[in-house]
């Protein structure tokens, strides 16, 4: 995440972060997907979760290349909707994942 998470709300700083999506993205799109079979396999998913890992995290790639055009175009210059967007994607997700543990 990039260093803008700050330690509790109305404090100034410090904040924190890796800052891996602005300066490496692609090591950072290869961690969280690398992190998500990681727990996948720890705790034993079953291959519907891995799918769901792997497809939502394909999913994001856009977000990480440049290269590769995706929703972002869509929601430059309009910080509620990119809020909503990671909003519904992560209700979604735990959705998903709580179904299918």
């Amino acid at each position: 995440h990039d260093r803008d998470i700050p330690l509790a709300p109305f404090i100034k700083g410090p904040k924190f972060g890796l800052g891996l999506y602005a300066r490496l993205p692609v090591p950072a799109f290869f961690l969280e997907i690398g992190y998500g079979l990681l727990c996948w396999s720890i705790y034993g998913g079953s291959w519907l979760l891995l799918a769901t890992i792997i497809l939502f995290n394909l999913a994001n790639l856009s977000m990480f290349f440049k290269t590769i055009s995706g929703i972002e175009r869509i929601m430059a210059n309009k910080p509620r909707l990119i809020t909503s967007v990671i909003f519904l994607q992560i209700v979604i997700t735990l959705i998903l994942v709580g179904v299918l543990s």
